[in-house]
């Protein structure tokens, strides 16, 4: 029981990180109730830290894993290199590029920044909007090339 409690307040923890870096945070006296039974019942069902992928465990093209794969880093940085038929969302943008995302909810999402910092925030958010498939890379894109793993160049066509 006393591993289940650990796991439940690191949870909780990491939830509230989350929330206190991300663009659209709440302010503490504008909480709603509902969001905060949501992020609960989301860190309760499945911890953020056991919804990571490890780079050894994917293709060269992660699209042949994921129905969908998203750069959540900024256009700029995206334009620098990314891993192979990812989408560049930049996670500040999400909530206005939700035309982008896949339709159904349950369709599998690996999410990915430089060191998993923002694909995190990134991933929580899309749990909130009811996607119940998605995956942060662990160590972002850097680990990705540490590993020595390709990387696709930006055109004017992968740049939007």
């Amino acid at each position: 029981m006393r591993v289940g409690t650990r796991l439940d307040r690191r949870s909780v923890i990491v939830a509230a990180l989350l929330l206190a870096m991300t663009p659209w945070s709440i302010q503490a006296a504008d909480t709603d109730p509902a969001l905060i039974e949501s992020i609960g019942a989301i860190l309760a069902e499945q911890p953020v830290e056991t919804l990571r992928i490890q780079p050894a465990a994917l293709q060269d093209d992660p699209r042949e894993d994921f129905y969908f794969v998203i750069d959540v880093r900024p256009r700029d940085e995206f334009k620098t290199g990314f891993i192979p038929g990812a989408v560049n969302l930049p996670y500040h943008e999400l909530t206005s590029l939700l035309e982008r995302l896949p339709e159904g909810r349950d369709e599998a999402i690996l999410l990915y920044c430089d060191t998993a910092l923002r694909s995190m925030q990134a991933l929580l958010a899309l749990r909130l909007m009811g996607y119940r498939d998605v995956w942060y890379l662990t160590g972002g894109l850097n680990r990705w090339r540490e590993e020595g793993r390709p990387l696709q160049q930006s055109t004017e066509e992968t740049a939007h």
